[in-house]
């Protein structure tokens, strides 16, 4: 994400600012299940339910997406059916023999 805010030539201490925000905004990273609190480690990823966690995965998969197409590898050739919701695919590929 910092790639993308040097890109769109955001100036240096606002992006610094934002993953501060973005740091304390991750920090409690729990769920509560069967009246029990569970405390998840920060490399699981986001946090359930955080605000932020939404435009993050969108970021992430947009850029991943556009890795993906723009790969050389033969792998989209066999697509047949691409489909994604979210952060959900559904991808139907063909055998390539």
């Amino acid at each position: 994400m910092g790639e993308l805010l040097v890109a769109t030539q955001t100036p240096h201490d606002v992006i610094s600012e934002f993953f501060l925000l973005l740091n304390l905004c991750w920090s409690s990273n729990f769920c509560k299940f069967d009246e029990k609190f569970f405390d998840f480690p920060f490399e699981v990823g986001i946090p359930i339910g955080l605000t932020l966690g939404s435009l993050i995965s969108e970021v992430f998969m947009d850029r991943f997406e556009k890795e993906l197409f723009s790969s050389p590898s033969g792998l989209l050739g066999r697509v047949i059916y691409w489909h994604r919701y979210v952060d959900v695919y559904i991808i139907k590929g063909s055998s390539g023999t």
